[in-house]
């Protein structure tokens, strides 16, 4: 069990006590500046630009960049950055739930920083095919009955509102794990809509690439292309006249203002929800010495081999917060 004294492992206690303080701000950070790299794109193409080759003077670079319209380019990337941010956070958010759940005799912060892509699936599959488990189930925490008999009446009336809404939202980050979020689908290249100079197109698959068959959905797939090879292609046109151009697979995102807007909210919510869920273990963990004791010592459910290492370095703390008890995706 991940307890000292009947408590949680010191280590555990410290990584919560960081993570809520700053580990779940960093994709909120990140898409915050990314976002303002990609509303002022052609400036910072144009800086980029210079240094490409130190000799252009700024008018010379402002004057490049209009010609070869690199303003476009950086934007895309920003956009293609902020959405791995999102996956990010989701994945994040994931792993950060199945290392409270499996915590076992190694602590949270243990099974965190191992954890793989697969077991944030595993986790997020096992939400979306038990819908009727309940904090307590879900976690491997207290009940609510054995809670109330342990503390006062403020904190169990905040306890039990992190009861009812944590599992609404850890069901909402697992539903858009697996399913791409509006204005985002998987197309193969041998014929293009209208609308596609529209959206930002990410590469996920080849004809003659070897791989095995995906079944993780847009997000992972696309955050692995992001992470490993950034596969942000730009003529998805050229590829449809290849004659191999239906086994080639991308990811299409729409990248309208609102969109952006809507991926930079949701960063927010599922990071806040990280904090929430976080917040809730330290608050437990102050108010009931011996809540550890359910723990469980072992994985019980299968790992799915998919995927490559999610890691964070975390630090923070934050209280139980209204805004952190409202965060939703949308």
């Amino acid at each position: 069990m991940t307890v000292v004294g009947g408590r949680l492992l010191e280590a555990d206690r410290l990584f919560l006590k960081d993570f809520t303080s700053l580990t779940f701000k960093n994709h909120m950070m990140a898409v915050e500046a990314l976002h303002q790299a990609g509303g002022q794109a052609k400036e910072y193409a144009a800086l980029y630009l210079r240094h490409e080759n130190t000799k252009l003077t700024e008018a010379e670079s402002v004057a490049l960049e209009a010609e070869t319209n690199e303003g476009a380019r950086f934007q895309a990337t920003m956009f293609a950055k902020i959405y791995a941010e999102f996956v990010g956070a989701v994945e994040d958010f994931g792993a950060l739930c199945f290392a409270i759940r499996h915590r076992g005799a190694d602590g949270i912060l243990s099974h965190y920083l191992a954890s793989q892509v697969g077991e944030v699936g595993t986790f997020f599959d096992h939400v979306l095919n038990n819908t009727s488990e309940d904090l307590s189930a879900l976690m491997k925490l207290p009940d609510l009955a054995s809670i109330q008999r342990q503390v006062k009446p403020d904190m169990f009336t905040i306890l039990s509102n992190h009861y009812t809404n944590a599992p609404k939202l850890i069901a909402e980050v697992a539903a858009v794990y697996r399913t791409p979020p509006l204005g985002t689908v998987i197309r193969d290249l041998s014929t293009l809509p209208p609308d596609w100079p529209e959206r930002i197109h990410m590469l996920v698959e080849a004809p003659d690439a070897r791989r095995t068959t995906s079944t993780k959905g847009a997000i992972p797939q696309v955050f692995n292309k992001v992470k490993h090879r950034f596969m942000l292609i730009e003529s998805p046109d050229e590829y449809a006249k290849l004659p191999t151009a239906a086994g080639y697979k991308a990811v299409a995102i729409e990248k309208t203002g609102p969109k952006v807007q809507v991926l930079i909210e949701a960063v927010g919510r599922v990071s806040m929800g990280a904090a929430e869920i976080a917040a809730v273990i330290i608050a437990l963990d102050g108010a009931i010495p011996t809540w550890a004791r359910c723990a469980p010592r072992q994985l019980p459910e299968g790992i799915d081999a998919e995927g490559s290492s999610a890691r964070a370095e975390t630090e923070g703390r934050i209280r139980i917060t209204r805004t952190a008890r409202d965060a939703r995706v949308q």
